[in-house]
Formats: structure tokens, sequence, C-alpha cells
């Protein structure tokens, strides 16, 4: 390297000393220390909850509020779900800003969504720290069942399904505490194409908006089971 360009990085390297050394003395602060507010509490989160009948309440498991060097911290809920609670101790559910203390549990509730598949969020803050609340209803669900029909000795009544269709199908089943009971998909016309008895199952590719019909004694206790979800089965009044 030539001795010009030597003399040159020589006096280059100088300034940027010179320079680092005067910026304390300037009152700089290019690296400020974190000072982490006294109402600010430890990370939490909620696990999701799946599963959940739709148009139920979801509630999240509990989380225990710490790091506070704070008497209290103020804590407030939120949506998108339109009736987003939270509870502190096991207390009564609300929606309406408070505070909690280290050591206080708090929980987060909200109505779950109305259809197969869908899920409702809600967020938990607590100081500067939140964490979301999400509740997801389960793949399948049913409407309430409907039409009581004397078919001989038993009676037959129907529901709708709300399904979210995967291409391994949906595996259903029938439990009957008279073991006499029976289901079928209806046809267009309403009529069973192939009852399934106790013992046996049907799997349905294309189950959405499917109705099931159900022939079973009025004293009978009884269970549809579909993909492992449990649905009793109650005959209208009549």
């Amino acid at each position: 390297m030539p001795r010009r360009a030597l003399r040159h990085n020589l006096v280059l390297s100088i300034l940027v000393l010179a320079l680092l050394a005067m910026l304390p003395g300037c009152g700089a602060d290019w690296f400020p220390a974190y000072h982490r507010q006294p109402t600010t509490p430890d990370n939490f989160s909620f696990a999701e909850k799946d599963n959940i009948a739709p148009g139920t309440t979801a509630v999240s498991d509990a989380i225990t509020v710490s790091g506070l060097t704070a008497t209290s911290s103020p804590v407030s809920i939120s949506g998108p779900a339109p009736d987003s609670m939270y509870i502190v101790n096991g207390g009564t559910p609300t929606s309406t800003a408070g505070t909690v203390s280290n050591g206080d549990t708090v929980q987060v509730a909200h109505t779950a969504a109305s259809i197969a598949g869908g899920y409702a969020q809600s967020t938990l803050t607590i100081g500067n720290v939140s964490a979301t609340f999400t509740s997801r209803v389960q793949l399948v669900a049913l409407s309430a069942f409907t039409t009581r029909l004397a078919v001989g000795t038993q009676f037959q009544t129907r529901t709708t399904v709300s399904s979210i269709d995967t291409a391994t199908g949906h595996t259903i089943s029938i439990d009957d505490s008279n073991k006499t009971a029976t289901f079928a998909i209806a046809d267009a016309n309403l009529n069973p194409i192939q009852l399934v008895g106790q013992g046996g199952s049907l799997v349905v590719t294309n189950l959405n908006n499917q109705v099931i019909l159900v022939r079973k004694d009025a004293s009978s206790t009884t269970t549809l089971t579909i993909d492992g979800l449990l649905f009793p089965v109650t005959l209208p009044a009549q």
C-alpha cells in the first residue's frame, strides 16, 4: 500500500477514536438500558381449546400472574369475540377493565363459534403484555333433533349435520341402551338410504348438510358417535 494511503488511513482511525472518546462527555445515550415497568408481568400464553360444542362457552386454562414489582397491574379484555370476558381467581366473568396482582389466576372466556370448524378469539392484556385465547368448534356439529315420527314400535327423528369434510370421511356409529336403535343418511325425500344398527358403522365422505335419521325406542338412551364425538339423541315432544 502506498505511504500516502497509509497516512490517510491512520489519520482517519485517529479521528474515529477521538470521536468515540468524546461521545460520553456529550451526554448522548446511544445504548440506553432497558427499564422494565413495575406493572409489566412475566410473559404468559393460553393454549388453544379445540372440539368445543358450537355456541357454548369456551374457557381457557388459568395463568398465574407473576413478575410485577408494583402492587397491581391493569388488566383488560378485547375481541373480536363480542362477549370476551376474563375471570380472576375463579370469580365472576367480566369485560370491565380492572387490576390484578402477583399470584392471581386469570382465565379468558367467550362464546364459541356457531359453525363446525369455526373459531373465536379474545385477547387479554396485563400491563403491557398481551396473549390471545383461541377456541375452535368441533369439525362436526348437529342441529337439534326434530320430527317425531312413529315407525312400528319405534320413533324416527332427524338432525342436520354441519361439518368440515375431509378426504378420509367421517365415521358414524350408534349406541343404544336397548340395543335396538338404528340410523341412516336420508335421501332427497328424507327416507333412510341404509339403516345401520348397534355394532355397525358408516363412513361418509361428504357429510356437511346431510340429514341423519335415527329410529329408537321412546324409553332408550341413544347416542350417535361421529369421529369420536358423542351426540345424545333426544326425541322431540309429541
